[in-house]
């Protein structure tokens, strides 16, 4: 049996604009979706304002293969001629990268080393089944971190650059530290980012989560080539963590859930059983709150009571929404704090979380301050002050 809520239970009022974007965040729309998108088309619609939201959200491909296929007499010609040339747009870039992919697949497999793609073009096919609605900037992909230094090498040699200059006094400091190094191929604009794990710097578990990606992998099959990545289960549940990391501001991100759960067989059991194990059913729960209300996704009946027997987490889900609709997300590092307080079920864990946002150094601060054996014991202290003063934050790039 399955059960479906309509988000209008966590919002008393929504634009026109908003809504219809909420109604073209998915693949398809259902009978009563359509009939409600058909009627918004109707409405005096400020079109600069749902542009700007739809780029905002990474929605542009979506918003425009809806109203194209639906309703396009109703949109003004040049909205739509622009639409139509950034959604070219975007599945010639994706077409570009996914290419580049399968190149850095074919090149480490070549140097017996194993990677998994878990977003951009691989996500972008396992959820959506069509590279055309996913808009992705860069390639994510993952590596056992004793291969970190080795497939950094190889992208080097490729024509690929770092902004932070690997040497003999900093590396194991960033591998320690850091959870990927970026990457650009100037002559190509194709940027790569290597995680050794793909969980965002702030979380904290009980015990270690590296099994979510390295214990079990699943081969998808693109043009031939056969892609490892954690099983369904797990990307679950690293999406909904990403999500979390950076606070829901970007509705695409929940697409992804949405999708990979739609057009994939999950087991239910072991996915709750594996955020038990790393205290994260919280974060879960509101990711899976969110895809219902917004995006219709359908679940069992058991999980949706596990969801309404948390209040916190319709509590959450509200204010999220809330975020989404107002443009107000908790900015700032004192405000992403207060924000990991609440979404963890142990407040211990969002303390440390807490801790983790105020006192770890982002890769972008490492890069200004240019780690080395003298100031690596005082890393720490330098990220609140960078956070909390603009005075400071020059003084200390000086």
């Amino acid at each position: 049996m399955v059960i479906f809520i309509p988000y209008k239970n966590l919002i008393e009022e929504i634009s026109y604009e908003d809504e219809l974007l909420l109604l073209c965040a998915r693949n398809y729309l259902e009978k009563d979706s359509y009939k409600r998108f058909v009627s918004l088309m109707l409405k005096e619609l400020d079109w600069e304002y749902l542009i700007q939201r739809a780029s905002i959200h990474g929605l542009t491909a979506f918003l425009y293969f809806h109203i194209n296929s639906i309703s396009s007499e109703n949109v003004p010609e040049d909205i739509l001629k622009h639409l139509k040339n950034k959604f070219n747009a975007i599945f010639q870039k994706n077409l570009f990268l996914t290419n580049e992919l399968l190149n850095i697949v074919e090149y480490m497999d070549s140097n017996n080393i194993k990677i998994m793609p878990y977003k951009g073009p691989f996500l972008a096919l396992l959820a959506n089944q069509n590279l055309s609605f996913r808009q992705f900037g860069d390639l994510d992909i993952l590596v056992s971190k004793k291969d970190v230094k080795k497939v950094s090498e190889l992208l080097i040699s490729n024509g690929y650059e770092t902004k932070i200059p690997f040497s003999p006094e900093n590396e194991d400091f960033y591998i320690k530290h850091l959870r990927d190094i970026q990457f650009i191929n100037k002559k190509s604009g194709i940027y790569v980012e290597i995680h050794w794990t793909p969980i965002h710097r702030s979380f904290s578990f009980p015990s270690d989560p590296s099994f979510l990606w390295k214990k079990q992998t699943i081969k998808t099959n693109i043009e031939g080539f056969e892609i490892l990545s954690p099983p369904i289960e797990e990307l679950v549940i690293i999406l909904s963590l990403h999500c979390a990391g950076h606070c829901w501001d970007r509705l695409s991100w929940l697409i992804d859930i949405t999708e990979l759960l739609r057009n994939n067989d999950v087991n239910w059991n072991r996915l709750l059983g594996m955020v038990r194990k790393l205290n994260v059913e919280r974060i879960l729960l509101i990711n899976l709150l969110l895809t219902n209300k917004l995006l219709d996704l359908r679940m069992p009946k058991a999980i949706l009571k596990i969801i309404n027997d948390d209040k916190a987490v319709t509590g959450l889900s509200g204010q999220i929404l809330r975020n989404f609709l107002s443009n107000n997300y908790p900015y700032g590092i004192l405000g992403e704090s207060f924000f990991h307080l609440k979404i963890r079920e142990k407040k211990w864990d969002g303390f440390k979380d807490s801790m983790n946002l105020i006192f770890k150094p982002t890769e972008e601060e490492l890069e200004i301050y240019k780690p080395n054996k003298y100031l690596n014991p005082f890393i720490f202290l330098l990220r609140p002050l960078n956070a909390l003063s603009k005075k400071t934050n020059i003084l200390l790039k000086k």
